[in-house]
Protein backbone atom coordinates (compact mmCIF):
# COMPACT_ATOMS: atom_id res chain seq x y z
CA UNK A 1 0.00 0.00 0.00
CA UNK A 2 1.08 3.57 -0.66
CA UNK A 3 2.64 4.87 2.55
CA UNK A 4 3.29 8.55 1.85
CA UNK A 5 0.67 11.28 1.96
CA UNK A 6 1.55 12.71 -1.43
CA UNK A 7 4.25 13.05 -4.05
CA UNK A 8 5.35 16.46 -5.26
CA UNK A 9 6.30 16.62 -8.89
CA UNK A 10 7.72 19.79 -10.40
CA UNK A 11 6.09 20.77 -13.66
CA UNK A 12 5.12 23.76 -15.71
CA UNK A 13 1.87 22.59 -17.26
CA UNK A 14 -1.16 24.89 -17.23
CA UNK A 15 0.61 27.61 -15.28
CA UNK A 16 1.21 25.49 -12.17
CA UNK A 17 4.75 25.12 -10.98
CA UNK A 18 4.17 22.16 -8.67
CA UNK A 19 1.64 19.42 -8.92
CA UNK A 20 0.74 17.41 -5.87
CA UNK A 21 -0.32 13.85 -6.56
CA UNK A 22 -2.22 12.25 -3.73
CA UNK A 23 -2.92 8.48 -3.57
CA UNK A 24 -6.25 8.77 -5.44
CA UNK A 25 -4.61 10.82 -8.20
CA UNK A 26 -1.65 8.47 -8.27
CA UNK A 27 -3.99 5.54 -8.81
CA UNK A 28 -5.74 7.37 -11.66
CA UNK A 29 -2.43 8.43 -13.22
CA UNK A 30 -0.82 4.99 -13.02
CA UNK A 31 -3.90 3.29 -14.49
CA UNK A 32 -3.54 5.45 -17.63
CA UNK A 33 0.13 4.73 -18.22
CA UNK A 34 1.15 1.46 -19.83
CA UNK A 35 4.56 1.71 -18.17
CA UNK A 36 2.82 1.55 -14.76
CA UNK A 37 0.43 -1.31 -15.49
CA UNK A 38 0.48 -4.01 -12.78
CA UNK A 39 2.30 -1.75 -10.28
CA UNK A 40 0.93 -1.22 -6.79
CA UNK A 41 0.46 2.37 -5.62
CA UNK A 42 3.67 2.09 -3.59
CA UNK A 43 5.62 0.84 -6.60
CA UNK A 44 4.13 3.54 -8.85
CA UNK A 45 5.08 6.13 -6.24
CA UNK A 46 8.63 4.79 -6.15
CA UNK A 47 8.94 5.07 -9.94
CA UNK A 48 7.37 8.54 -9.97
CA UNK A 49 10.02 9.71 -7.53
CA UNK A 50 12.59 8.86 -10.22
CA UNK A 51 10.77 10.95 -12.82
CA UNK A 52 11.95 14.34 -13.91
CA UNK A 53 9.40 16.69 -15.46
CA UNK A 54 10.28 17.56 -19.03
CA UNK A 55 8.55 19.65 -21.66
CA UNK A 56 9.13 20.23 -25.36
CA UNK A 57 8.03 22.98 -27.72
CA UNK A 58 6.32 22.20 -31.01
CA UNK A 59 8.81 20.84 -33.58
CA UNK A 60 11.49 20.32 -30.92
CA UNK A 61 13.49 17.09 -31.21
CA UNK A 62 12.98 14.81 -28.23
CA UNK A 63 15.42 12.11 -29.37
CA UNK A 64 17.59 11.85 -32.45
CA UNK A 65 18.21 8.54 -34.20
CA UNK A 66 21.69 7.25 -33.42
CA UNK A 67 22.11 9.17 -30.16
CA UNK A 68 22.99 7.06 -27.13
CA UNK A 69 20.07 6.41 -24.85
CA UNK A 70 20.07 7.81 -21.34
CA UNK A 71 16.45 7.09 -20.45
CA UNK A 72 12.84 7.04 -21.52
CA UNK A 73 10.02 9.58 -21.71
CA UNK A 74 6.40 9.14 -20.60
CA UNK A 75 4.12 11.55 -22.44
CA UNK A 76 1.38 13.16 -20.34
CA UNK A 77 0.29 16.00 -22.61
CA UNK A 78 0.71 16.71 -26.32
CA UNK A 79 1.65 14.53 -29.29
CA UNK A 80 4.98 13.15 -30.49
CA UNK A 81 5.96 11.58 -33.80
CA UNK A 82 8.65 8.99 -34.49
CA UNK A 83 10.31 9.31 -37.90
CA UNK A 84 13.11 7.56 -39.76
CA UNK A 85 16.11 9.21 -41.43
CA UNK A 86 14.06 9.82 -44.60
CA UNK A 87 11.34 11.59 -42.63
CA UNK A 88 8.83 8.76 -43.04
CA UNK A 89 6.38 8.52 -40.16
CA UNK A 90 6.96 5.43 -38.04
CA UNK A 91 4.24 6.24 -35.55
CA UNK A 92 2.66 8.77 -33.24
CA UNK A 93 2.86 8.83 -29.46
CA UNK A 94 -0.15 10.10 -27.54
CA UNK A 95 -0.63 10.94 -23.86
CA UNK A 96 -0.01 7.86 -21.73
CA UNK A 97 2.48 6.52 -24.27
CA UNK A 98 6.22 6.13 -23.94
CA UNK A 99 9.27 6.58 -26.08
CA UNK A 100 12.84 5.50 -25.51
CA UNK A 101 11.96 2.39 -23.54
CA UNK A 102 14.19 0.12 -25.66
CA UNK A 103 17.18 2.32 -24.93
CA UNK A 104 16.23 2.60 -21.26
CA UNK A 105 16.50 -1.17 -21.02
CA UNK A 106 19.48 -1.77 -23.29
CA UNK A 107 21.47 1.48 -23.43
CA UNK A 108 21.66 1.13 -27.20
CA UNK A 109 21.49 4.00 -29.65
CA UNK A 110 18.12 5.56 -30.44
CA UNK A 111 16.28 3.65 -33.17
CA UNK A 112 14.31 6.66 -34.46
CA UNK A 113 14.05 10.42 -34.24
CA UNK A 114 11.15 11.62 -32.09
CA UNK A 115 9.75 15.11 -32.62
CA UNK A 116 7.10 17.06 -30.70
CA UNK A 117 4.15 17.83 -32.99
CA UNK A 118 2.81 20.33 -30.46
CA UNK A 119 3.78 21.53 -26.99
CA UNK A 120 4.35 18.41 -24.90
CA UNK A 121 4.98 17.60 -21.28
CA UNK A 122 5.75 14.43 -19.41
CA UNK A 123 8.25 12.58 -17.28
CA UNK A 124 11.77 11.48 -18.11
CA UNK A 125 13.20 8.48 -16.30
CA UNK A 126 16.99 8.21 -16.36
CA UNK A 127 18.33 4.80 -17.34
CA UNK A 128 20.68 4.65 -14.35
CA UNK A 129 17.84 5.37 -11.91
CA UNK A 130 15.65 2.72 -13.49
CA UNK A 131 18.50 0.20 -13.41
CA UNK A 132 19.16 0.89 -9.73
CA UNK A 133 15.50 0.35 -8.76
CA UNK A 134 15.19 -2.80 -10.87
CA UNK A 135 18.36 -4.29 -9.31
CA UNK A 136 17.16 -3.56 -5.79
CA UNK A 137 13.63 -4.98 -6.14
CA UNK A 138 13.18 -8.26 -8.04
CA UNK A 139 9.36 -8.16 -7.99
CA UNK A 140 9.26 -4.61 -9.31
CA UNK A 141 11.87 -5.48 -11.96
CA UNK A 142 9.64 -8.28 -13.26
CA UNK A 143 6.60 -5.98 -13.43
CA UNK A 144 8.56 -3.24 -15.21
CA UNK A 145 9.92 -5.74 -17.74
CA UNK A 146 6.43 -7.20 -18.31
CA UNK A 147 5.10 -3.69 -18.93
CA UNK A 148 7.92 -2.86 -21.35
CA UNK A 149 7.44 -6.12 -23.24
CA UNK A 150 3.72 -5.30 -23.54
CA UNK A 151 4.50 -1.81 -24.85
CA UNK A 152 7.02 -3.15 -27.37
CA UNK A 153 4.62 -5.90 -28.49
CA UNK A 154 1.93 -3.28 -29.11
CA UNK A 155 4.44 -1.28 -31.13
CA UNK A 156 5.43 -4.35 -33.21
CA UNK A 157 1.75 -5.12 -33.88
CA UNK A 158 1.27 -1.52 -35.05
CA UNK A 159 4.31 -1.79 -37.31
CA UNK A 160 2.97 -5.05 -38.76
CA UNK A 161 -0.36 -3.35 -39.50
CA UNK A 162 1.49 -0.49 -41.17
CA UNK A 163 3.51 -2.90 -43.32
CA UNK A 164 0.33 -4.73 -44.30
CA UNK A 165 -1.33 -1.45 -45.32
CA UNK A 166 1.70 -0.47 -47.41
CA UNK A 167 1.68 -3.89 -49.08
CA UNK A 168 -2.01 -3.54 -49.95
CA UNK A 169 -1.28 -0.18 -51.58
CA UNK A 170 1.47 -1.79 -53.66
CA UNK A 171 4.25 0.13 -51.89
CA UNK A 172 6.18 -3.03 -51.01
Amino acid sequence: MYSGCCILIGRQMKGRRWKEIRPKGLSRLSSRLGAFRYLTLGEAGLILRLCQPKSFRSKEIVYKKGDWSDGMFILLQGKLRAINESGDVLGNIFPGGTTGEMGALTGRQRAATVVALESCAGFKIQRDDLDRVMKSNEGLRIKILENMVGILCDRIEGANDQIENYAKKGRL
